[in-house]
């Protein structure tokens, strides 16, 4: 079994394999940013965009443990990309923070555990990338404050070969 072991390479979402082990959504035909999608992403991995996500006084709440948009994880169970209703909330406040915070932008990054192969793994990413996208332009956040980046299993939240380890590698991580 795995967390995709068959399966076809769709990618969806305007996503591609640019061959260094991610998919991207919001690119140009030549892998450079497009549009109202730039950002600068900074060597701790952090997002930042036309608002100056993450340094910003506005932003601040991104970084508060007592806030609803803290967290900012979505995980997901094997083999899926549907979300769970127990993450609806927390989606609900990111869309608040981004309707109200036109400047900011979000990054989502699909992760999967590690197995199944390489290309249905970066796909599965894609799939839940998509999902969370989907839910949030449903719920009115403009596309252009969107991007999509999957990692497959490239980037696990834990190393571990383990249901514990994988159930916390299956994820999209919401980064401003």
């Amino acid at each position: 079994m795995s967390d995709g072991g068959g399966g076809r390479y769709g990618g969806g979402g305007g996503g591609r394999y640019d061959g260094g082990g991610v998919t991207t959504s919001g690119l140009s035909d030549d892998g450079s940013l497009s549009g109202s999608n730039q950002y600068d992403a900074g060597g701790d991995g952090s997002y930042g965009g036309g608002g100056g996500n993450g340094g910003s006084q506005d932003f601040a709440e991104l970084n508060n443990p007592s806030s609803a948009v803290y967290q900012k994880i979505v995980y997901f169970d094997y083999d899926a990309s549907t979300i769970e209703p127990q993450y609806a909330d927390l989606l609900r406040a990111h869309i608040g923070f981004l309707r109200q915070k036109p400047g900011a932008r979000v990054m989502l990054q699909g992760h999967t555990d590690e197995r199944g192969t390489r290309s249905y793994n970066l796909a599965l990413g894609d799939r839940r990338t998509d999902a969370v996208r989907g839910f949030l332009l449903a719920e009115g956040v403009p596309a252009g404050q969107i991007t999509t980046l999957s990692y497959g299993e490239e980037r696990p939240a834990d190393a571990g070969h383990d249901e514990r380890a994988w159930s916390l590698n299956r994820r999209v991580e919401l980064v401003y």
